[in-house]
């Protein structure tokens, strides 16, 4: 059963409820707020290897949690929904939120911590939302934001894998958004070598995003982004802008959990491995950075189609990097040699001289023979008044 619901502590005693397809809720006694955008839900919560919680969400980074700062662990139950279960823990009612149902309460998603071994890669290139404005005889373009967003996915592609080695599954689309500028569809048209009204009925987004169900999410296997930030937060906002236009079937597919991979946060925890206390680190690079890091070549970046394929050949190598032993280093130490130690010596400095070692029994024998403290002095190498002393305290 997969969990639903982490109850949090927070140090000022502060409680927050992440609750898979609501927002983020403040606790208090006897209600629960929301504290964070209404469209920022979570979409997944899950458990990785070093029992730590990783929260996802549609719009930001991903939350990881140590076990200390968790009061509670939900697993909701088939048969109830949200209002129901969380009455049923004692919890006060769920806030309204007067806006449509979120794009996110269609599509939630387990977050996967190891590489699967069948999986589709899914990579997107976007475009910016425009509307023309006349000033005179030019025309301006403003950035307009529309259904929530801004901007919108332009370009999808996947690519099957199972075991190392492509399958059969395959798509490389373009969409045609009314909200695009003409440069955008002029790069499309570029892309695909179609004509203008080709490219239309190619690029139909109905009839694009049917093709994603059909090909991407109707098999159920996991799904393999770099980041899958943007990649999903357009991709369900296009599903749930357009959702009463597909059959009963196709929207029984939306609502169905995803299995998630993302490569980014996988990459982070293959660099945190040896980091000692900094293990929730996360680093946003990009992926042709890491690519040519680790030796893979992707002649067409920032295409989705070739970003898929560099998808794959990167997690592929942090995976066998992940696997080698680590190298741990101690502290650097001074080192010392035969040159460093004639360099630490003065140049004029005298040769040492080998300790000199008394022989009293030699001295209290020349003593005995009558030999002055002076003539013993100058026998044995030593003072008149060490003789003196070596005499005195054998009496």
């Amino acid at each position: 059963m997969q969990i639903a619901l982490i109850e949090r502590q927070t140090p000022n005693d502060g409680r927050y409820l992440y609750l898979v397809g609501w927002p983020v809720l403040k606790l208090t006694d006897r209600q629960l707020t929301v504290m964070a955008k209404v469209t920022n839900l979570v979409v997944g919560i899950t458990c990785n290897a070093r029992e730590q919680v990783q929260i996802a969400f549609s719009e930001t980074k991903p939350l990881i949690l140590g076990t200390g700062k968790i009061n509670r662990i939900g697993h909701k139950p088939a048969e109830l929904t949200d209002v129901d279960w969380l009455m049923e823990l004692g919890y006060p009612s769920l806030p309204k939120i007067d806006q449509p149902m979120p794009a996110q309460l269609i599509m939630t998603c387990q977050q996967l911590t190891e590489i699967p071994a069948r999986y589709i890669v899914v990579d997107c290139e976007f475009g910016s939302y425009y509307r023309t404005q006349q000033a005179g005889s030019d025309q301006l373009l403003q950035q307009v934001t529309v259904d929530g967003v801004n901007q919108s996915i332009f370009q999808i592609s996947a690519l099957g894998f199972a075991d190392g080695h492509r399958t059969t599954t395959y798509l490389n689309r373009f969409l045609d958004n009314p909200h695009f500028s003409a440069a955008q569809t002029l790069i499309g048209l570029q892309k695909t070598g179609l004509s203008l009204a080709e490219y239309r009925r190619e690029a139909a987004i109905i009839d694009v995003l049917r093709a994603v169900i059909e090909v991407v999410l109707q098999p159920g296997l996991p799904l393999v982004f770099w980041n899958q930030a943007n990649d999903l937060k357009y991709l369900i906002n296009l599903f749930t802008v357009h959702y009463d236009a597909f059959n009963a079937a196709e929207q029984a597919v939306l609502k169905q959990p995803l299995q998630v991979f993302d490569g980014s946060q996988y990459m982070s925890d293959v660099i945190n491995r040896s980091n000692v206390g900094r293990q929730n680190n996360h680093y946003d690079l990009p992926l042709s950075g890491v690519a040519g890091l680790l030796n893979v070549i992707n002649s067409t970046p920032h295409d989705a189609l070739w970003d898929a394929l560099t998808t794959h050949e990167v997690i592929r190598r942090l995976r066998d990097v992940r696997g080698k032993k680590v190298l741990r280093l101690t502290e650097p130490q001074p080192l010392i040699t035969e040159s460093s130690r004639q360099v630490a010596e003065p140049a004029n400095a005298q040769p040492h001289q080998p300790v000199h070692r008394i022989d009293q029994q030699q001295v209290l024998e020349l003593r005995a023979m009558g030999r002055t403290y002076r003539q013993i002095a100058v026998a044995c190498n030593i003072s008149v008044s060490t003789a003196w002393q070596i005499v005195k305290a054998s009496q």
